[in-house]
């Protein structure tokens, strides 16, 4: 009796469906696919409500490794297809004996082909993308540019080679970024890199920001302060024998009556001056 090979790889979305619905059976609902048969869906807003606890919805921002196009790679990962693999013994080394595989095809289809075969054996996978193998230079990898060939490619010279003058007449040559712009993307991706990988240093990490931040705060503060202060004592003349109230200091039940007091005597000379000083009352009159 001939046995009949089935040349179909898994249905990874069925098998996930059958998963779900051991764990969730209320979950699981019926539709009818394009075929016009009737197979199980699954039920997202009923799956999300037992799951409320967990699952994270809507603009709320998490950690998470995506890419454009994430949505359409995870349902070609998980759609069959109709191939299989075909032996090559004329080119092989002691085929019926090697305990050695060496597959050439795409790699996620034939990931897909070995995944029943081998599944819940392999503990690693390591796939080498062909890369400008070789002497096989598919992609180009040496973007390296000179300061001339930037500004021409950026389109800041016109075909006669004079500068694009934007429309208030005024040019100005972009020579591409600047050392601390570079060093400053550099350390922002790194960075974020960094604590996607390391989610406990996370918190440790904005605690230090929200100090260093409120200490600056502070020294801001001071620093006003001193300003003020200063900029109030740089007024300061030698000749000037100041007094301790002015007339537009702030009015208080106590100062009322001396503010209104409060006078300044000129004088000529270092000797008249000095007398008046020492029989003024220093806390309304001043000497000049």
């Amino acid at each position: 009796m001939m046995e009949h090979l089935n040349m179909q790889s898994m249905d990874k979305v069925a098998a996930n469906v059958a998963k779900i619905r051991e764990l969730f059976p209320n979950c699981v609902t019926e539709r009818i696919n394009n075929e016009g048969k009737l197979e199980h869906a699954i039920d997202f807003d009923m799956l999300k409500q037992e799951l409320s606890d967990h699952v994270v919805d809507g603009l709320q921002e998490r950690y998470q490794f995506t890419w454009p196009d994430k949505r359409k790679a995870i349902l070609a990962a998980n759609a069959p297809i109709n191939k299989t693999l075909r032996p090559c013994r004329e080119e092989s080394v002691d085929f019926d004996n090697t305990e050695n595989l060496y597959i050439e095809g795409d790699n996620l289809e034939v990931l897909k082909l070995l995944q029943e075969t081998y599944l819940g054996k392999v503990k690693m996978i390591y796939i080498d993308p062909p890369y400008n193998t070789g002497n096989d230079f598919v992609y180009e990898d040496d973007f390296k540019q000179s300061a001339d060939e930037y500004i021409d490619n950026s389109g800041q010279l016109d075909e006669e080679g004079n500068p694009v003058k934007d429309e208030n007449g005024a040019t100005k040559i972009d020579r591409g970024p600047t050392i601390r712009a570079f060093v400053n993307d550099f350390i922002k991706t790194n960075l974020d890199n960094y604590l996607h990988i390391h989610k406990e240093i996370v918190p440790v990490l904005q605690a230090k920001i929200i100090a260093s931040e409120t200490e600056r705060k502070e020294i801001s503060g001071i620093q006003k302060k001193t300003r003020e202060k200063n900029k109030r004592n740089n007024i300061y003349n030698k000749k000037l024998r100041d007094c301790k109230l002015h007339l537009t200091d702030k009015v208080t039940e106590k100062n009322r009556d001396e503010i209104e007091l409060t006078s300044i005597f000129i004088t000529e000379g270092d000797s008249a001056s000095g007398t008046i000083t020492k029989a003024r009352n220093a806390q309304t009159q001043a000497v000049f």
